[in-house]
């Protein structure tokens, strides 16, 4: 049985409607990659029957289309979907979901709405009183129009993986739409003893299944 995290509905059932027609050319999420998730409306439900059945048959088109790449070797070239897997750090502000996945030299931030959270619960972040205004930043940043902050970006993802220092996370996989690849603030990334990871790609989630624990 699958275990989800996070699945799109409205985008999973919008795919899936498009099947048969030649829509990866002409993909409607390149209209709306900003903001998505803050305009989708909904409570905490799980995903409908019909959007579970619907969810595996988008996969294999996707795959089908072509190499699916994972986020960790994205490059100069977008891609228009790509795939990911690894430790899951999952945090929930307000209405806001961030997954934050580290591969190599690259972290992976998925941006999300809690109306498309499902399934059971699982060990979950949450910011520090101190740095709230960091996800509120991220969402106006989302609307201005030179488009996501970098420095905000940055914030973000090092204060996860400090605060997920002391965690055991469960390894999650799953397809994202792209949106951004920032570089990485280098001293600040010292500052938590992973100078390694050069790069943050930022994206939108399809779907998010939990593999392993």
């Amino acid at each position: 049985m699958n275990f989800y995290w996070y699945i799109s509905s409205q985008e999973v059932d919008m795919l899936h409607q498009n099947l048969a027609k030649n829509w990866w050319d002409s993909f409607p999420l390149k209209l709306n990659l900003k903001t998505p998730w803050f305009d989708l409306e909904g409570s905490n439900t799980d995903a409908s029957v019909q959007t579970l059945k619907n969810l595996p048959k988008v996969i294999r088109k996707i795959e089908k289309k072509g190499d699916l790449k994972a986020f960790e070797d994205i490059g100069q070239e977008a891609p228009l979907f790509f795939g990911f897997q690894g430790a899951g750090i999952k945090l929930i502000e307000d209405d806001t979901v961030l997954v934050a996945v580290v591969r190599q030299h690259q972290v992976l931030l998925l941006t999300g709405a809690t109306a498309n959270l499902i399934g059971g619960k699982v060990e979950t972040l949450r910011l520090q009183s101190s740095s709230n205004a960091l996800v509120k930043s991220l969402k106006i940043a989302w609307n201005e129009s030179g488009g996501i902050a970098n420095g905000t970006v940055n914030q973000i993802v090092i204060e996860l993986l400090r605060q997920a220092s002391d965690h055991v996370f469960p390894v999650v996989k799953g397809i994202a739409t792209f949106t951004s690849k920032l570089k990485t603030d280098e001293s600040a990334f010292k500052k938590i003893k992973r100078p390694e990871i050069e790069s943050i790609i930022v994206g939108s989630p399809l779907y998010i299944e939990q593999v392993a624990i």
